[in-house]
């Protein structure tokens, strides 16, 4: 299971909404800034993106929590978000020139049509299966 700290912004019926805690802090490195990494932490946002996480404990706002989603989730997620809709381009333009024998512009316009229709699946599908961080502690709380 993947785990994140994370600060909780906004508590709803059996939701809670989560903002994960930064993790670069070059205040206190040794290399004073001089990795990539600190390159990257100027490249990134400054506000921080809410998620929504499944309330399985007692919470408040401004309380620190960890969140987690199993390593399966993450795979399955990745592979119908980014996999799926790269193989269903690759197979509408393999099918587009060998077996219908378009030219190079139209086998460029069926590959846009299986990429959109690859994530049009991949939107359809993960409507009607959410994938959702969980809540597992609370710092108030003791760790089991």
């Amino acid at each position: 299971m993947l785990l994140e700290w994370a600060r909780v912004v906004a508590v709803e019926r059996e939701m809670v909404w989560v903002v994960p805690e930064p993790v670069i802090d070059c205040a206190s490195c040794l290399s004073n800034g001089g990795c990539g990494l600190s390159l990257f932490a100027g490249l990134r946002r400054q506000r921080p993106v809410a998620v929504v996480a499944v309330a399985g404990l007692p919470v408040v706002v401004n309380d620190r929590v960890v969140v987690g989603i199993p390593h399966g989730q993450l795979l399955t997620g990745v592979c119908h978000t980014l996999i799926l809709p790269l193989l269903a381009m690759l197979v509408a333009a393999l099918v587009a020139e060998l077996w219908l024998g378009w030219s190079e512009a139209w086998v460029a316009f069926a590959a846009s049509l299986g990429l959109s229709g690859g994530f049009g699946w991949a939107r359809l599908h993960g409507a009607g299966n959410p994938r959702q961080p969980v809540l597992l502690r609370c710092s108030s709380k003791p760790v089991n």
